[in-house]
């Protein structure tokens, strides 16, 4: 008997050393904190290159699309004549209204193929002052453009091919067709919207 009381206490004695210190640190749950909801854009995404602005295109079939325009810089400098005498302009590129690609000119990259650069572009501002420039600017070369179906580029020359004395994708016999005459997907006009 004096062994029943003895296991009796030890229990008692376990029961109380183990239990008694769970019990002490088992508190009310807290509430739950309010849902976070997040979207999927990353805070930490990278941003794209350049300076945008919106804007809508027109493609060489006439086409057009709205979206947002990543341009290289936030201004542009370019070269300009005027009464036979040579001038350089800077534009912050929210003062331009809009760029037209008005001729192309075609290198020759081989045999045959030909690639197409605008060398006669019209920038103007929206104050409707307007600038004619007789030379490629590389800074609209290659455009990023980001519309309702995403990222894309888009270009403001092109190529053909002079095959059997026609172009393979205009089928003009003309040689100087292409000048005037932009292929598909090619951009001629960017009109830039207000902020």
């Amino acid at each position: 008997m004096l062994q029943s009381i003895k296991y009796k206490s030890l229990i008692l004695f376990l029961i109380f050393l183990f239990i008694v210190p769970i019990y002490s640190q088992v508190r009310e749950p807290s509430p739950p904190s309010e849902p976070v909801f997040t979207t999927n854009v990353s805070k930490n995404k990278t941003q794209l290159p350049g300076y945008s602005l919106n804007g809508t295109v027109i493609f060489a079939d006439n086409t057009t699309n709205a979206g947002v325009l990543y341009l290289p810089y936030d201004h542009i400098t370019f070269f300009f004549s005027q009464n036979k005498k040579e001038y350089k302009n800077t534009q912050n590129i929210t003062n331009i209204k809009s760029i037209t690609f008005q001729k192309w000119k075609g290198y020759k990259q081989n045999s045959n193929t030909y690639a197409f650069y605008p060398i006669e572009t019209k920038i103007q501002l929206k104050n409707n002052i307007s600038f004619t420039c007789t030379y490629f600017i590389k800074d609209f070369q290659k455009i990023i453009f980001v519309n309702l179906f995403g990222e894309t580029k888009i270009y403001s020359f092109f190529y053909d091919y002079w095959e059997k004395g026609k172009w393979r994708n205009s089928k003009s016999k003309k040689k100087d067709y292409p000048e005037k005459h932009p292929l598909k997907p090619c951009i001629k006009k960017i009109v830039f919207s207000e902020p």
